[in-house]
């Protein structure tokens, strides 16, 4: 954690907080460059947190970039983690928060996600959240279905009676969460640039996800399959090209 911080320190990152619509406390990290001419929001995925998309902020080192804690993640309050329903929330503060303090201004501003985080970059894209472009790294096309695809592995238990219950409980819990994260649908309503990033062999979401995605996206759009990578870990196999070909994208359209 010490080597982590001073990493974070000699990046320039400074610790920052603000609040969601429904009154949670997010929390992030901030790094502002002299001379910027880009805002990049970076979400993380599943049971990770900001630290996790330390990458990004290597990614972009003259540009202004702001991680965050998705609620019940990492420093951040809540309970409920909604696998991309509520989570929709903490970026538009997000958003909200780089636009009070006038750190988007006229510039364009880049979602880049990873898992859970891309799915709920593409909601808030679909509920005008005011992205330019984003940078969609292994997300699944239905919440429902990767929870029936995945439940026994996960919780050990059999789909059956387990997996309805645990639907019931979702919906008690978060009203609907279930059925309504659907990024395949949402995707329909997002009318930027995307680049979708996903590995032939992802063992939690399958590549058949990613290609139905892109099937149902807006141009302009771009489907990058990476060979050999386990699911969200592209950056993590070759590190150089994974930066390359994201800031290729963005270059060319922004």
């Amino acid at each position: 954690m010490q080597k982590r911080n001073i990493l974070i320190n000699e990046l320039g990152g400074h610790p920052v907080s603000f609040s969601t619509s429904d009154g949670i406390k997010i929390s992030g990290l901030l790094f502002r460059r002299p001379n910027t001419k880009k805002v990049i929001i970076a979400a993380h995925g599943y049971f990770s947190n900001k630290e996790g998309m330390m990458h990004v902020v290597d990614m972009f080192p003259n540009d202004h970039v702001l991680l965050f804690d998705f609620r019940g993640h990492g420093q951040s309050s809540g309970n409920i983690i909604s696998i991309g329903y509520h989570e929709r929330k903490d970026i538009a503060a997000a958003v909200e928060f780089l636009k009070q303090n006038g750190i988007v201004n006229s510039l364009p501003l880049i979602g880049i996600g990873n898992s859970m985080g891309s799915a709920t970059l593409i909601g808030s894209a679909a509920q005008d959240v005011p992205f330019d472009l984003l940078v969609l790294d292994s997300s699944f096309a239905k919440l429902e279905k990767q929870l029936d695809d995945t439940f026994t592995a996960r919780t050990g238990l059999p789909k059956k009676p387990f997996l309805p219950i645990a639907m019931q409980l979702c919906y008690y819990m978060g009203g609907g969460i279930v059925q309504d994260v659907n990024p395949v649908q949402w995707i329909k309503q997002v009318n930027i640039p995307v680049l979708i990033i996903h590995s032939d062999i992802d063992e939690l979401v399958p590549i058949f996800d990613a290609k139905t995605m892109y099937n149902n996206a807006n141009k302009p759009k771009k489907l990058w399959i990476v060979s050999d990578a386990k699911h969200g870990d592209a950056w993590k196999l070759d590190y150089e090209h994974y930066k390359k070909t994201i800031t290729n994208f963005i270059a060319h359209y922004l």
